[in-house]
């Protein structure tokens, strides 16, 4: 089962709220997915308000990409401009900064904008670890004059082969000696695993 990763409250809840947010992700393929593809989210933020000249103030929408996915690329999209996206690790926020009637910036009531959010599986993920896992991608919605929304879910799989690796080693002791009838010399072989996961058997043939 997926586990949904805690979301940073970034704004308190107002004692009044007279906006409100709606949220929802997606992602263009459920997968499974393997190491070097990319994975592109969606995220859609709506502000609406009943009172005439309400908007969503300071609204800003957060995002936290499951690892071990990494982030490539946050674009904010809309009628709502937006801030450059603050990227920490894979911890997303996008301030939404379109002005607003009554002063101040935010997202006009009566509109939806979007958040495309571009990552990329490693190259070098353990199979052991990683094979047929499922990760969460988590994203909320917040603004000073309305409640923090419910978090946004979008799930996907990832496939990871089990490459096999090994490296074989051979050394000689004494490492020179003369080429005479009785000499003794010792081999010494040796051999690394080097796969993606865990092998019951490693072979060292000579």
């Amino acid at each position: 089962m997926a586990t949904v990763p805690a979301m940073a409250d970034e704004l308190p809840n107002p004692e009044n709220p007279n906006a409100q947010l709606a949220i929802s992700k997606s992602v263009e393929d459920p997968g499974p997915y393997g190491p070097g593809d990319t994975i592109v989210y969606t995220v859609e933020v709506g502000c609406s308000a009943i009172d005439v000249g309400v908007d969503c103030s300071d609204a800003i929408t957060t995002d936290v990409v499951p690892e071990p996915l990494e982030v490539r690329q946050v674009t904010p999209s809309g009628p709502n401009s937006a801030a450059e996206p603050e990227i920490d690790g894979r911890n997303i926020r996008v301030d939404w900064t379109e002005p607003l009637d009554a002063g101040g910036e935010g997202m006009v009531n009566n509109t939806t904008s979007q958040v495309q959010i571009t990552v990329q599986v490693p190259e070098d993920l353990n199979h052991d670890q990683w094979d047929g896992a499922t990760l969460t991608n988590t994203a909320t919605a917040e603004a000073t004059n309305a409640n923090d929304t419910q978090p946004a879910t979008a799930d996907v799989t990832l496939a990871i082969p089990l490459e096999l690796a090994t490296t074989a080693t051979k050394s000689f002791e004494p490492t020179s000696a003369l080429a005479a009838a009785g000499t003794p010399v010792t081999a010494h072989l040796g051999g690394t695993n080097e796969t993606n996961g865990a092998v019951e058997t490693l072979v060292v043939q000579d």
